[in-house]
């Protein structure tokens, strides 16, 4: 099973997640933060929007979080 999306789009949700498994502590981190840090914010609302359809994020208002699926197979190292 592929993935539907460009692979800028790919690039865009890897370097998304990663900022959002950066945190130790899996906690929530503010969705304004993670648009700075990418630089495009309707990108980053897609991207967010595309790992949480897929189960690999989380968010509720205005924070975003790994999943837990997520932080799971970031810790097995793959």
């Amino acid at each position: 099973m592929g993935s539907l999306a460009s692979p800028g789009e790919d690039g865009l949700e890897r370097a998304l997640l990663s900022l959002l498994l950066a945190d130790e502590d899996a906690g929530w981190q503010s969705i304004e933060d993670l648009v700075r840090e990418i630089g495009d914010r309707a990108a980053t609302l897609r991207a967010l929007d595309r790992l949480r359809a897929i189960g690999l994020a989380e968010s509720d208002r205005d924070l975003a979080r790994p999943s837990a699926a997520a932080r799971r197979f970031d810790e097995l190292g793959i």
